[in-house]
C-alpha cells in the first residue's frame, strides 16, 4: 500500500479514482500499489484525468491551482 495527497488552492477539487468518488481535497488516501486513473474536478468548469503510480510505502502528493 501507498497513499495519494491531493490539495488545491484556492478551490477545492473532487476526487475520481478509478471511477470511485473519494470527496474533496484536502485528502489523503491509501491506495494500492500500481497505476490508478486519477480525476479532479469543480463545479466551477476544473477538470483533470491523469495515470497516477502509487509506489508502496510511499506518499505521492498533488498540488494543483484552481484559478488558471
Amino acid at each position: 500500500m501507498g497513499s495519494l495527497e491531493v490539495t488545491a488552492v484556492p478551490v477545492y477539487l473532487t476526487i475520481t479514482i478509478d471511477n470511485k468518488p473519494y470527496g474533496d481535497t484536502p485528502k489523503t488516501i491509501s491506495l494500492p500499489a500500481g497505476a490508478h486513473k486519477l480525476r479532479l474536478t469543480n463545479e466551477n468548469g476544473y477538470s483533470e484525468t491523469t495515470t497516477i503510480r502509487i509506489t508502496s510505502n510511499q506518499t505521492l502528493h498533488i498540488d494543483r491551482r484552481t484559478d488558471k
